[in-house]
């Protein structure tokens, strides 16, 4: 991917480009949990946790 830094990289994301897809394998037997998280604007986040729990995020100002 070429990453060097977190500002490099967000540069590199705000200026469009794309960037190839990465399928890595995760040992079941290592694995502890896992959150899908999807940002619904900037001031609300929803996840899911694979134990079925369910978070709702707002963002304090």
């Amino acid at each position: 991917m070429g990453y060097q830094t977190p500002a490099q990289f967000v540069a590199q994301i705000e200026a469009g480009q794309k960037f190839r897809a990465l399928d890595l394998k995760v040992d079941s037997d290592r694995q502890q949990g896992w959150l899908e998280v999807t940002y619904l604007d900037d001031d609300l986040r929803i996840g899911r946790g694979n134990e079925g729990n369910v978070f709702v995020l707002t963002k304090v100002r």
